[in-house]
């Protein structure tokens, strides 16, 4: 079981774990701002809203149902040029679920997203084996090198401002969540590292526009066929196991 928790990974971690994508290489002088478990009505809205007051430009890795929901809101995110990322359709931890499983719920998120091939897992936690079958579809699974903390309650707004602008390196990927757990913490301070990294002299880009790309696994999945009809297959092979 893979095992990827919630703060910044030391720089050895992220160099023994190449298969995922913590940062950009060779990106000079941009930073690439991510939003994870939108969109949210009120939040999300906020955060297009300071975003475009400086600028910058983000990935939104929205879970499917959120977006199923407010559709609107995931059309903003587009019409304004922010990249969209696969978060699950239901926020499913790659934990104690089958592969296909959780591929399926990928699958699912993708059909309301498109065919986006940016996927983070909800909370980092994915298997070796769900890795494996989401980067042989073509997905390039993104963690951060800069966490905000801005989810945790046991954080101040302060120190999810400093952990977001503290030791920034070209190419680093921040993590942000759009969301009403998050909320209090991103309205301080949000504004406040926009503001501070501009005058550091960094562009914010969406990670569609990054130079990072790389060759991906296909060793254990057919990428000619969709994530939806992968996922079917595998059910399908899982149930005539059992009725052997």
């Amino acid at each position: 079981m893979m095992i990827i928790k919630n703060l910044t990974p030391p720089r050895c971690i992220q160099c023994l774990m190449p298969q995922f994508t913590w940062r950009v290489a060779d990106a000079c002088g941009e930073l690439f701002l991510t939003f994870d478990d939108g969109p949210t009505p009120g939040v999300t809205e906020w955060v297009l809203d300071e975003l475009r007051r400086v600028g910058a430009k983000a990935t939104f890795f929205c879970i499917g149902h959120n977006a199923e929901r407010f559709p609107g809101l995931l059309a903003r995110i587009v019409a304004e040029g922010h990249a969209v990322g696969n978060h699950t359709y239901s926020h499913l931890s790659g934990y104690g679920c089958s592969v296909e499983r959780y591929v399926g719920d990928v699958a699912l998120a993708a059909e309301v997203l498109g065919q986006t091939k940016l996927f983070r897992p909800p909370y980092g936690r994915i298997t070796p084996r769900e890795l494996r079958a989401l980067r042989g579809l073509g997905f390039e699974v993104v963690l951060w090198s800069r966490l905000s903390m801005d989810y945790s309650a046991r954080v101040s707004p302060s120190e999810t401002f400093r952990f977001s602008t503290e030791d920034i390196r070209d190419g680093d990927v921040l993590a942000f969540h759009d969301s009403y757990r998050a909320e209090a913490r991103l309205r301080f301070a949000l504004p406040r590292a926009l503001q501070l990294l501009k005058e550091r002299g960094f562009r914010f880009s969406t990670l569609r526009e990054q130079r990072c790309a790389r060759a991906l696994l296909r060793d254990e999945a057919d990428v000619s066929v969709s994530p939806l009809r992968w996922a079917r297959g595998g059910l399908a092979r899982s149930a005539a196991l059992k009725e052997r």
